[in-house]
């Protein structure tokens, strides 16, 4: 009986014993600029990688662009990587590559490693 008694006491008291340690965080108030204003600034990196002997310098930017109400307002940013090559080829000449995230579900990690 008695080992039958002491993992329900102890179910119990878990149960009851964490709201107790629960604490609300503070609410913390809106940004001055709106949410959008904590988006962070685009960033630019240099790289360069060797493929088939091959080596090619490229440059990799992460920004946001705005999507726009129809009075000219910022509405929504959407995020995007991109990659550019960086060659003394003629851009006219470099093929274009596009490649979407397809939301919830298909993760931008598997794009970089996968398709690009």
């Amino acid at each position: 009986m008695r080992s039958k008694l002491v993992p329900l006491i102890l179910l119990a008291l878990a149960a009851f014993a964490q709201p107790g340690f629960a604490a609300e965080a503070p609410e913390r108030p809106a940004p001055q600029g709106g949410v959008l204003s904590l988006l962070p600034p685009p960033q630019v990196t240099e790289h360069s990688i060797t493929l088939g002997g091959r080596k090619l310098d490229y440059q990799a930017k992460a920004g946001t662009l705005s999507l726009l109400s129809g009075k000219g307002e910022v509405t929504a940013e959407i995020f995007y990587v991109a990659y550019t090559q960086q060659s003394s080829a003629s851009a006219k000449d470099r093929p274009v590559t596009f490649v979407f995230n397809g939301g919830p579900g298909a993760a931008s990690a598997y794009l970089h490693l996968g398709a690009i």
